[in-house]
This record gives structure tokens, C-alpha cells and sequence, in this order.
């Protein structure tokens, strides 16, 4: 029997051809698996930038993923770092495509407005109200003097069409005193899914409730002033059993918990607090529990570090354990899962990289990992992911050229780009920014 050199060559060298096919696929596979274990750093990581630098806009997170950027005002720099329309008044929106990472403009809104409220509605659609609006009538007298008034108005956008459709009138021109009072809207969305409006005038307050269900408001009523609650949006929350929760300013310049009971148009007196401060900040933590921080006295205006935990349904409030490493003024508070409150400290322009902290739920406590923060955001959303898009607001900007020969330092030749990593730049300003990034964790 005579062997056949060539045909086992060939078969050994096949073999040995499959098996190292094998072993590098297998390597294959264990990288993957393991790259999907792998922990990303926690942190801040660019994102596409904003078509329009903007401050004081709102973004909301559409049903398909997306984000809706709406409004805002431009006081500094276009999206090339260069000076721009002085205090203008924007009307433009965005959207964000997180697969992308890019911003596409939107249609336009009917008119500008910043410092105003977004609400994603049981149908999807977005519906924007109150605000800011640049004031013609003051503008047509002195032009020179750039001036602003309340927005009264609504306006709904629908993602599918990519268009604003015609809104209901919010408030028509009445009987009530607009004279000798600048009247205000604001705002709270019902857990139902209802938006609650209040309009204040001088002597009179008058609330709606908006359905998206039937695009009509429920019912109009027209009050004495003490007998429909005031409250500043940031500061009134909703509960499960169609109340609100507001803060009510006191004489002793305290801040005290209340509830309004939309169904019986009623309001009580919620739970004593622990700590006497002005314009806190608050956040439902899951099951009516509310998490109340940050505020000023009424001495001083400075921002305060005590928190605490406001229970409904016990009528309590029990401090936080640990008080906040730093004061913020105007923070950003992002649920990040059913434990942890993502804390975001964006109140101070002149300290743009404050701490970012968070708070436990199970601890009741604050911790923090040593990340600060890049820019002053303006508006933080969190995506499907889980990931927190922060947008905008102000930012630091080089005001002058890179200079291209390098600077001598006490006998040391040391490049401008490496100072820059170490000292801020005296000669930088502080501006609206159209920088976005990912917090990631």
C-alpha cells in the first residue's frame, strides 16, 4: 500500500489551517465578551454640538428616543466661537438624534420665548407654554434697550409631522386687571397627564386645566387671590392623588409645604420642615417621597447645603445625613435609576466646573466621585440608554488667537497649548455655548 505524500500535506496543512481559525476566533469571541463586561470610566464625553448656541431653552425627550430643543436666547457666540446678536431671542429648535450623535434644525416657533416649560403629552406631542418674549411695544419706544415680557401663549409640536399645530387659546383677553399688574402663567404637568395653568394678575388668579385627550381645557376658573395656590415651577411637584405640591413664602421668610387638591380645589397644609430656606429645589424619589435641597436665606441670598426628605403620606421630614459638599443656586436633578439623584450645580457662571454629587436613596446620604462639570448646562435629559445628554448653557471661550512661537517661563521654553492645560486664561470670557455632552456611568 503505497502512501500519498501530497494528500497528506495537504490534509495536515488544511488541519492546521481550521485550527488556527479556531484559536483565533475563540480570542475573537472572549474580546467581545469582555468588552462588553468592560466598564466605561464614568464621566463627561463630547457629543455633536447644537446648531445655535443657546442658554435658558428647554429639552425634552421625544417617545422615538430623540431630544426636542425649543427656544432660548443667544447673548454671546455662534457656533464658531465668534460674537453674535447681542441679546437675541431665539425661536429656532433642534433635535437631537442620539443614534447619530448630531443635531438637525426644527420648524420654527410662532415666536421666541426662553425661561419657558416643556411637557411631553400622552399623545407624544410637546407642549410649550409661558416663558419670556422680546417686548415690541417697549422696543419700538427705546430700541436701544433690549427688554423682555411674559409669554402667554402655547404652542404644540408634533414629532411625526415635524410641525406646530394650531394651539388652543390659553387666555383670551377678559375682564381681568392687566394694567396695574404684569400678569405671569405657571405651570405644573398632573400625573394624569394634564397641564395645570395658573394666570396671575394684580387682584385676580385664574386656572385651567389642559386635556390632551380632547385638545380642550377641563375647566376655567376665575378666583380671589388667596384661594388658588402660587408657585414658581421648579418649586411644586405632582403627587399621585392629583395634588400638587408647592412651597408657600412665609412672613418669616421661609418656604413652608403645601398641597393643592386639584379635585376639590382645596389647599392644606403639608408637613413641617426641617430647614428655614427660600426657593429649594425638589425631586420625587419614588413613591411621594420628595427630596427638597439647595435654596437661599433671605439674609445673605447665599446658597445653602442642607437637604431633607419630605413623606407625604407620614406628614414628616427627616434631614439628609450629610449636607452637600458645594452650594449651587440653579441645579439640574436627573433620576438616574430607582436608587441615585444625579445632581448637577450650574448656579454660579463664575464657577464653571463645580462638583457633581449625587444622592442615595437607600443611604440618604450624598456622595460624589471627584467629576466636575465642563460647562454651566443649561438642560440635562436622559436618554433610552440610560446615558444624560447636558446641553448647552455657558461656557469659557478663548478671546484671542493661539499664539504660534512658544512663550519663555523663567528660563523654561513652554508652549502655549501646554499652559493652557494648567491655568486659565485671564483674557477668556464666559459665553453661551453650543457644546453637548454624554454623561456617562
Amino acid at each position: 500500500m503505497e502512501i500519498n505524500i501530497k494528500k497528506i500535506s495537504s490534509l495536515i496543512i488544511l488541519l492546521l489551517i481550521f485550527m488556527v481559525y479556531f484559536i483565533v476566533a475563540s480570542f475573537s469571541l472572549v474580546d467581545c465578551a469582555f468588552a462588553k463586561d468592560k466598564k466605561i470610566k464614568e464621566g463627561f464625553y463630547k457629543t455633536g454640538s447644537m446648531n445655535v448656541a443657546r442658554d435658558d431653552f428647554s429639552a425634552t425627550l421625544l417617545n422615538d428616543g430623540r431630544v426636542f430643543v425649543a427656544g432660548g436666547k443667544l447673548d454671546s457666540s455662534d457656533k464658531n466661537g465668534r460674537a453674535k446678536n447681542n441679546g437675541e431671542y431665539l425661536k429656532s429648535t433642534e433635535i437631537y438624534d442620539p443614534k447619530t450623535g448630531e443635531f438637525a434644525m426644527g420648524p420654527d416657533m410662532a415666536q421666541p420665548r426662553f425661561g419657558h416649560q416643556a411637557y411631553l403629552l400622552t399623545d407624544g406631542k410637546i407642549l410649550l407654554v409661558g416663558g419670556y418674549t422680546k417686548d415690541l411695544k417697549w422696543n419700538l419706544i427705546n430700541p436701544s434697550i433690549d427688554t423682555y415680557t411674559d409669554n402667554l401663549t402655547i404652542e404644540i409640536y408634533d414629532p411625526i409631522d415635524n410641525k406646530f399645530k394650531k394651539s388652543p387659546d390659553l387666555f383670551v383677553e377678559d375682564k381681568i386687571d392687566k394694567t396695574t399688574f404684569k400678569p405671569v402663567i405657571y405651570s405644573v404637568q398632573i400625573k394624569d397627564g394634564r397641564i395645570l395653568f395658573i394666570y396671575c394678575t394684580k387682584n385676580k388668579k385664574r386656572i385651567k386645566i389642559y386635556n390632551p385627550v380632547t385638545s380642550k381645557f377641563d375647566f376655567d376658573i376665575i378666583s380671589e387671590w388667596n384661594k388658588i395656590p402660587l408657585f414658581s415651577t421648579h418649586s411644586a411637584i405632582p403627587l399621585h392623588n392629583n395634588q400638587i405640591l408647592y412651597f408657600n413664602h412665609m412672613e418669616n421668610n421661609t418656604d413652608e409645604i403645601y398641597l393643592y387638591d386639584i379635585d376639590k380645589q382645596e389647599t392644606i397644609k403639608g408637613p413641617s420642615r426641617k430647614f428655614s430656606t427660600q426657593n429649594p429645589w425638589l425631586i420625587n424619589i419614588g413613591n411621594d417621597n420628595i427630596l427638597i435641597l439647595g435654596g437661599t436665606n433671605d439674609s445673605e441670598y447665599t446658597s445653602l447645603l442642607d437637604a431633607e426628605i419630605c413623606n407625604i403620606k407620614q406628614n414628616t421630614c427627616i434631614p439628609v445625613k450629610s449636607k452637600l459638599k458645594e452650594s449651587n443656586r440653579l441645579p439640574l436633578l436627573i433620576k438616574m435609576d430607582s436608587d441615585n439623584i444625579l445632581i448637577l450645580k450650574v448656579g454660579y457662571y463664575d464657577k464653571l466646573n463645580s462638583l457633581v454629587e449625587k444622592y442615595s436613596v437607600k443611604e440618604n446620604n450624598f456622595y460624589n466621585n471627584n467629576i466636575r462639570i465642563p460647562q454651566h448646562f443649561s438642560q440635562a435629559v436622559k436618554l433610552k440608554d440610560g446615558e444624560i445628554l447636558c446641553l448647552g448653557g455657558k461656557g469659557r471661550v478663548v478671546a484671542y488667537e493661539r499664539l504660534k512661537s512658544p512663550l519663555r517661563v523663567v528660563g523654561m521654553t513652554v508652549t502655549l497649548s501646554l499652559l493652557e492645560k494648567e491655568l486659565i486664561n485671564p483674557l477668556s470670557k464666559i459665553k453661551v455655548v453650543n457644546d453637548c455632552y454624554i454623561y456617562k456611568y
